[in-house]
């Protein structure tokens, strides 16, 4: 058995499977799949987060993705600087495992490998999705409008403007998770599925915060989405031949 193999199977799966719904992914529906055997407590996750930035390489991803999820169950009770912190690692593993994948690619995947890594972008993908939803659904720290990148300022001027507080706000953090998500799908990341047959449910998630979003009269407003969402689309018709 490989390493990478181990990895997986010491826990009891071999799979990461997409589910219809995110809450799903607390129930094992195929054997071998994976599920979330125990959703942290707001405690737990705050406890957590002191130490998320330890986590440098994707596949600790493995391990680590009962407390990405626990933050999407508990998303409104997250103060939104650790929701901050969760999206920012999620992007740094992203690049990384986009990196590294690619390069696997083109040297040659072995099974695991190929099993390894597609986990892993499943993941990725995704949390990132369930994200964007529940960023743009949150009105507590809604900015004014749909989130207009501000010209950028000082330090000392933006610091006056908010009173010395955080202006993070849930359309940044969201148009972020959505940028993080084209990044995934517009890499050379086929090649991980068999016989470069993408699965119907991970069309589906990466696609559901899309079709969410088109909802919104005020999307034009905001060239993030703007770029991001339909080049999504496209990809997800011209390269994986789904919609």
């Amino acid at each position: 058995m490989s390493v990478r193999n181990s990895e997986v199977e010491t826990n009891g799966w071999t799979t990461f499977d997409v589910p219809n719904q995110f809450e799903d992914l607390q129930k094992q529906l195929a054997t071998g799949s994976y599920y979330v055997q125990n959703v942290l407590d707001l405690a737990d996750i705050n406890t957590r987060l002191q130490n998320i930035s330890r986590i440098r390489e994707p596949k600790e991803l493995l391990e680590m993705f009962p407390f990405f999820y626990s933050i999407a169950i508990h998303f409104d009770k997250v103060a939104i600087t650790g929701r901050s912190q969760a999206v920012e690692i999620l992007l740094r593993l992203t690049a990384s495992e986009m990196s590294e994948a690619q390069r696997r690619i083109h040297i040659g995947l072995s099974a695991d490998d190929r099993r390894f890594h597609l986990n892993i972008v499943k993941m990725l993908s995704c949390l990132l999705a369930e994200y964007i939803i529940r960023f743009d659904n949150d009105q507590t720290n809604k900015s004014s409008d749909f989130d207009m990148p501000a010209p950028k300022k000082g330090k000392k001027v933006k610091e006056a403007e908010t009173g010395g507080k955080s202006s993070l706000t849930s359309d940044a953090l969201r148009d972020k998770c959505l940028k993080g998500l084209c990044d995934i799908l517009r890499s050379h990341i086929k090649p991980l599925w068999d016989s470069s047959i993408i699965d119907e449910q991970f069309v589906k998630s990466v696609t559901k915060p899309c079709y969410h979003l088109l909802r919104r009269q005020d999307i034009a407003k905001n060239p993030i989405v703007k770029e991001n969402l339909p080049l999504i689309l496209t990809i997800m018709i011209n390269k994986f031949e789904h919609a």
